[in-house]
């Protein structure tokens, strides 16, 4: 177990969930869910834009 590392970077690995996804498809149609889970991944990247995080 050599020496050690000097990474330089921390890696975070984000997960979302819109809940009640399944319903919210059924209740609004395709097109309407498509618009709230574009909606939803373009918040997350703005936050974590506005925190400096990298893609």
């Amino acid at each position: 177990m050599g020496g050690s590392r000097d990474w330089g970077r921390t890696t975070a690995i984000i997960f979302s969930d819109i809940v009640s996804s399944t319903e919210l498809l059924y209740s609004l149609g395709p097109e309407r869910n498509e618009g709230v889970r574009r909606s939803h991944l373009a918040d997350l990247r703005r936050a974590l834009r506005d925190q400096g995080a990298a893609r």
